[in-house]
């Protein structure tokens, strides 16, 4: 007897968002810190190159692993050495397999559910139409 496999729910699947919220691609300045590989500590200074509620996308020349913490400092578009700014954990979620000129491309999910965004997101499944 032959398997019978249901493909078009097998693409569906594949296919489906899993990620926690959805993503938009806004650029804030931002600092992160954490400890590199060799024990070292790590301060710099970059932008997101996209975010969610749950996470974020940035560049980074320090060499991150999944799994690391780090600290992200939302730091002010009309002052970028606001030193005052808080600090949020997250964790990294994936680094790119390769290094390209502006660094390491870095996912990362916040640690804490705080709002730490200064915007308002979209929700992730918007209500479905009346038929």
């Amino acid at each position: 007897m032959e398997p019978v496999t249901d493909w078009e729910a097998l693409s569906r699947e594949i296919n489906k968002d899993r990620r926690r919220g959805k993503r938009v691609n806004l650029k804030f300045p931002i600092e992160v810190s954490g400890f590199n590989r060799m024990g070292m500590l790590f301060a710099e200074t970059t932008e997101t190159d996209d975010v969610s509620e749950s996470g974020c996308r940035f560049k980074l020349a320090a060499t991150v692993e999944r799994g690391d913490v780090v600290a992200i400092k939302l730091l002010s578009r009309l002052r970028p050495d606001r030193s005052n700014a808080r600090a949020e954990l997250f964790q990294v979620a994936w680094r790119a397999a390769q290094k390209d000129d502006d660094g390491w491309s870095v996912g990362a999910l916040k640690l804490r559910d705080d709002k730490f965004w200064e915007v308002n997101f979209p929700p992730r499944n918007p209500p479905e139409s009346p038929k």
